[in-house]
């Protein structure tokens, strides 16, 4: 069974109003290297699984690595893990991180992926986001890749900020699409505890807009970006075909994945761990923390909670017989827990239950119905 493997870089120049990821805007990476390879080598004889097809440097700010050191990460990996020969490696970036001279060296490292977090073309958002980059410096970055020959690019949008307009937000993803990208996320602006976005919510000095707006964008994105040769096939992903993120279906599809750096988590034989987010005790013990990494057994009830959430998430949705087979003391309680949702929320035939494009947007409450 092919596996994927997630490289957390815990670093960041600034923090976004939205961001609830671990990071540190103390750049470190002198110090962090070799405790992430410390990391590697230790669990390089105890991972079973057999063949890695995806490599996902997420962060954090990823970019912020030269390509001396992603290339000295890459290649410590190789020595210590099989990969396959068509593995897909993804490197996070940050517009202004990004000039000629980087994308080229970027991808002679092996990087064949980029996924770029652009969130907006309109400088007074990415201002009101705390984002560090401008629209120009965006589109010359993915032109960068692009001409370093790596076409395989995706970049982040936002919808459901304060003051984007329906109009507005239908001229960003025209935008988008203008830069021929093979992948688009689209995510709705989400106010999470403990961000300065929350606080500005809290404290009343923003307003953020209500479900109604949110949908009409959510319907926007979905409508265009089909039209245009990229169809949606999880709830915030669009893809020319074949071209859908490996590393990403694997969370969607319980496949499993090895996890280093601080809060990386790795997944396998219904067994989550999770790595503490303590990046200070990552640098100065790195054995003391692999020790402090928290461990869970899923039971069958999480695991059957777990396939219904991640299924829910694509466009093909829970395949019935699938789910008979596997969950055949649990099937009873599916059936009657559909029965009680609204039926403009989800398609039932042929064996096959997904949700339609209003049962996706409220898919969180969906799932939570559907639960044991």
């Amino acid at each position: 069974m092919s596996a994927g493997l997630y490289i957390h870089i815990p670093f960041c120049k600034s923090r976004c109003i939205y961001c609830d990821f671990y990071s540190q805007t103390e750049i470190q990476k002198e110090n962090y290297i070799p405790s992430l390879l410390a990391e590697a080598e230790y669990y390089s004889d105890k991972w079973e699984e057999n063949t890695f097809n995806s490599l996902y440097f997420g962060g954090g700010t990823p970019s912020l690595l030269t390509p001396e050191e992603i290339s000295l990460i890459v290649n410590f990996l190789k020595s210590r893990y099989h990969f396959s020969d068509d593995v897909e490696i993804t490197l996070e970036c940050n517009p202004d991180d990004i000039d000629e001279k980087y994308s080229s060296q970027v991808a002679a490292t092996g990087i064949n992926r980029i996924s770029i977090g652009v969130q907006s073309f309109e400088n007074n958002i990415l201002r009101f986001l705390s984002r560090r980059h401008n629209a120009v410096q965006t589109i010359r970055a993915v032109e960068h890749f692009q001409k370093a020959g790596i076409e395989n690019i995706n970049i982040d949008l936002i919808f459901g900020i304060p003051g984007l307009t329906s109009e507005a937000w239908e001229e960003q993803l025209k935008t988008a699409v203008s830069l021929h990208v093979k992948h688009i996320s689209a995510y709705m602006l989400t106010s999470y505890e403990n961000t300065m976005l929350c606080s500005l919510n809290n404290q009343m000095k923003i307003q953020m807009p209500g479900d109604e707006d949110c949908f009409i964008q959510f319907c926007k994105a979905g409508e265009y970006l089909s039209a245009s040769g990229m169809p949606r096939y999880e709830i915030s992903n669009y893809a020319v075909p074949g071209y859908e993120s490996r590393h990403n279906q694997k969370y969607w599809k319980g496949k499993p994945w090895l996890g280093l750096g601080p809060s990386a988590h790795t997944y396998k034989k219904n067994q989550r761990s999770a790595n503490p987010a303590d990046n200070d005790l990552y640098l100065r013990d790195t054995v003391k923390f692999i020790s402090t990494k928290s461990t869970e057994i899923l039971n069958e009830k999480a695991i059957f909670n777990e396939y219904i959430m991640n299924h829910l998430r694509t466009l093909k949705g829970i395949n019935t017989e699938d789910l008979k087979k596997n969950f055949p003391q649990y099937f009873e309680h599916f059936n009657r827990s559909i029965n009680m949702l609204k039926t403009e929320w989800y398609e039932y035939k042929s064996n096959k239950f997904y949700l339609s494009e209003q049962g996706l947007f409220v898919s969180d409450y969906i799932t939570s119905k559907l639960f044991l």
